[in-house]
């Protein structure tokens, strides 16, 4: 080290009274002292680029201490990064960002477990970008009293639903043989049924069909005459709160298809109280 060769030179007094020998052990003291900090941070994988400290790295676990309140607050926070910041891969350019004090690009998945606040508007590149858990196909968002996003069936906006597969109960199918499948849709406040329903076995009083979803339920009971496709005979069936289609009744058929098959294109009552 040139501090300790100086020590060999003739001792001489500097501008401030100071002799060469006491300047060469105080830059030394401060020597030891710098190497005193370094040393651990870099047994511990933090190694500093240059004595100014203006880039580092941390080749391992990076932990900050600090307690708001004591070591840190609103105007002095435990961590201040107020430069352009990085998390992953950098890159020639960014999309939708420019690099800036404050500005961060996360290139990784980012996982929130406490919620989140957004101050300003955020640009997300197309909708299928955004995936939501919950909800099922045909519904949309409505902002509710509370000013949260809920779902509603989509008729809430155009008044009409899409056609949409009948749920039904175990034993009962679609007839089939060319015949409509049974669906239903709303337009307005009526709930409209189509198509022709098959049983295994003949119908029986008490038989639930399926059940209608929340939002395609009338608010009391109501009742039709379904006939067999192509014949005289039928079911009577009933249209409950619970959203339940079932048999409330039979009507004897002259062969035993008959007894099977029903019609449920009469079907159709408001969903308004």
């Amino acid at each position: 080290m040139e501090a300790l060769k100086s020590l060999a030179k003739p001792f001489r007094r500097n501008d401030r009274g100071m002799t060469a020998k006491g300047a060469a052990f105080r830059f030394i003291f401060s020597q030891v002292r710098l190497a005193a900090v370094l040393l651990p941070l870099a047994a511990a994988g933090l190694y500093a680029e240059n004595l100014s400290f203006t880039e580092f790295g941390v080749a391992g676990d990076l932990t900050v201490l600090g307690q708001v309140g004591a070591n840190g607050g609103t105007s002095e926070p435990n961590v201040k990064i107020k430069g352009f910041t990085v998390f992953g891969s950098t890159q020639s350019a960014y999309i939708g960002i420019v690099p800036g004090n404050g500005n961060v690009v996360i290139n990784g998945a980012v996982s929130v477990s406490s919620g989140a606040y957004f101050a300003s508007t955020s640009t997300f590149h197309s909708a299928r970008a955004i995936y939501i858990n919950d909800g099922i196909a045909g519904q949309v968002l409505v902002k509710t009293a509370g000013g949260y996003l809920d779902w509603k069936d989509g008729s809430a906006l155009t008044g009409v639903s899409d056609w949409t597969a009948f749920p039904f109960a175990a034993g009962f199918s679609d007839l089939g043989g060319g015949w409509q499948a049974v669906q239903y849709r709303k337009i307005g406040d009526i709930v409209y049924l189509r198509g022709a329903i098959a049983k295994i076995s003949s119908f029986a009083v008490g038989d639930v069909l399926g059940t209608l979803p929340p939002g395609f339920r009338p608010p009391a009971p109501v009742s039709f005459a379904c006939l067999a496709p192509g014949g005289t005979a039928g079911i009577n069936v009933i249209a409950d709160s619970a959203g339940q289609i079932s048999v409330a009744d039979t009507i004897i058929g002259h062969s035993a298809p008959e007894r099977t098959r029903a019609d449920l294109s009469v079907v159709q009552f408001s969903v308004t109280p």
